[in-house]
């Protein structure tokens, strides 16, 4: 089911690709696809975020569509748009989708942590970046300035925080259990490390970026 789910969602949105390339002949697709996906993603996880700030452990799921469907964005992103990717790019798709979210996926039975990371690492303030990035390849009067600064804005005060808040609810999940296995532990940490990595570098490269045009 999660593999023909995966199937689905990477057909649909290279198929919605081209179709907004061919019909409107729009640029920049990608981020307003992403955008797109990001806003599913937020709507579906977002009940995870208050289980988890809640200490809510009756209802441990995960929407079963999240997973197949970030997993379909990420291998269309990589089909359609190989030539664009940078190091950093690859870097992502294999650390945190190759390693990560599978390991995440086999070490919580909660998968509320999981939901939550899906929130601030591919939600809504990535999201509203990638339609700022839609708007400025679109809108010939949009300032790529004040782009910049609604992305510092959303890096700076809700994607890292939230990412590097997940990061200390993942560590008191593994030390708060005593009869942890050395194993699990280690996978743990090997979890918040990436998760951790996946804030901070973006964020300073947003930052960088911001400063140097400045």
């Amino acid at each position: 089911m999660m593999i023909l789910s995966f199937l689905l969602f990477f057909l649909m949105f290279y198929v919605l690709d081209d179709i907004m390339v061919e019909t409107f002949e729009w640029e920049g697709v990608y981020f307003l696809i992403h955008f797109l996906h990001n806003l599913m993603i937020s709507f579906w996880t977002f009940p995870n975020v208050v289980r988890v700030l809640t200490s809510n452990e009756k209802d441990c799921d995960i929407v079963p569509f999240v997973i197949p469907m970030v997993y379909g964005l990420h291998a269309y992103h990589i089909v359609a748009y190989m030539e664009y990717m940078r190091l950093d790019d690859w870097i992502h798709h294999i650390v945190s989708m190759g390693i990560a979210v599978p390991l995440t996926i086999f070490y919580f039975t909660n998968l509320n942590i999981l939901g939550m990371c899906f929130f601030f690492t591919t939600g809504i303030p990535g999201g509203l970046n990638y339609f700022n990035l839609f708007l400025l390849k679109n809108w010939p009067g949009y300032d790529k300035r004040v782009q910049q600064k609604i992305n510092v804005f959303l890096q700076s005060w809700v994607r890292c925080p939230g990412i590097i808040m997940t990061c200390g609810f993942i560590l008191q999940n593994i030390f708060s259990n005593p009869q942890q296995s050395t194993f699990k532990i280690w996978m743990g940490l090997l979890i918040t490390s990436i998760l951790f990595w996946n804030g901070v570098y973006f964020q300073n490269l947003v930052l960088f970026h911001s400063v140097k045009t400045t």
